[in-house]
């Protein structure tokens, strides 16, 4: 966020877990648009606070989270999510822990998988937006994915 030169807001002492509705006054209150949380049980809770609070998601609050799991894709909004190749890197933690029971010695005890942004309709520009008054949502469109047999 500071490269692209916006302001991060830190909610010190608060976390969403213990209140999502307090988390969510805090954050508005402290002038944040947006919250990524770092699992997706997280951002559903906070999705749910802000149909409370009354707030529209993401016209009045953009919610991401950092898990890209069943169920993401069946909120309403749906969730932008980062997704993680959570095949890759369980073939790879296989082939490293056979690698070791075999005695070799591992090249790497760390791998870096490259995540992906799904966009979906839970992120997008806040406030009320003139190319946007008067029209229905857009239609955003999702990457297939395959899912392993």
């Amino acid at each position: 966020m500071e490269d692209l030169g916006a302001p991060v807001v830190p909610v010190p002492d608060f976390c969403e877990g213990d209140d999502p509705v307090g988390f969510l006054r805090a954050i508005r209150a402290a002038g944040a648009t947006a919250v990524l949380t770092y699992y997706h049980h997280a951002a559903i809770r906070l999705s749910h606070a802000a149909f409370q609070l009354g707030l529209r998601v993401p016209r009045d609050l953009s919610i991401v989270c950092f898990n890209n799991a069943y169920g993401t894709e069946s909120m309403n909004p749906a969730l932008t999510a980062v997704a993680l190749p959570y095949a890759d890197a369980g073939a790879a933690a296989a082939e490293m822990l056979l690698a070791l029971i075999r005695g070799e010695t591992l090249p790497a005890r760390e791998r870096i998988f490259p995540e992906s942004l799904v966009v979906r309709e839970s992120s997008g520009p806040v406030g009320p937006s003139p190319a946007r008054a008067g029209r229905p949502p857009r239609s955003i469109s999702r990457p297939k994915t395959s899912r392993p047999t």
